[in-house]
């Protein structure tokens, strides 16, 4: 029987240009919490959440001059191999994003 563990794949502060986590062989990985913090800034904000190569899951655009502190709940799977990523277009980002790493049988 395989085995759960929560786990953090990125603690990034102050993204550009990438933050990512790639699925370790014999695992799945889900992703459950997102949490991001964008300060005010003249050039407001663009962040891409994507599992790369496969499916962009989330794009959060904040206009000139306004904050973000927000918390999103996903519940997407990525397989082995496959990388998490965070992709700041425009301004500086800082993310946390944890799940679950399930251990194969």
């Amino acid at each position: 029987m395989g085995k759960v563990y929560s786990h953090r794949f990125v603690a990034a502060n102050n993204i550009p240009p990438v933050a990512d986590f790639t699925c370790p062989a014999g695992y799945v990985a889900v992703l459950r919490w997102v949490n991001v913090y964008k300060a005010s800034e003249p050039s407001g904000g663009l962040l891409n959440i994507s599992i790369k190569a496969v499916v962009v899951m989330m794009q959060i655009n904040v206009q000139a001059n306004d904050g973000l502190s927000q918390a999103y709940e996903f519940r997407q799977v990525f397989n082995a191999g496959e990388t998490l990523e965070f992709f700041a277009g425009v301004g500086n980002w800082s993310v946390t994003a944890s799940g679950y790493l399930l251990s194969l049988p």
